[in-house]
């Protein structure tokens, strides 16, 4: 499974890792992904989304306009 937010579509950041003396190497910060089990289309599905997802989704429902680039929800 890819490191990708099916909800809000995250992905990783490319950042750098710096050094004392200033030297600077490239790495990827990625998105926190937790399992969480929701209730779609009649059926629990367990899915692998950000916490930025769940924290949005304990005050909106997957079909509002927050959602609506979801992958998800066009299946």
């Amino acid at each position: 499974m890819s490191r990708v937010c099916p909800l809000t579509l995250k992905k990783c950041n490319h950042a750098f890792r710096v050094t004392y003396s200033h030297k600077r190497n490239h790495r990827r910060q990625f998105v926190n992904l937790q399992k969480k089990r929701i209730f779609i289309n009649n059926e629990w599905v367990v899915l692998k989304i950000s916490t930025k997802a769940i924290k949005t989704l304990k005050s909106k429902t997957l079909k509002s306009k927050t959602f609506s680039n979801a992958r998800l929800l066009h299946l």
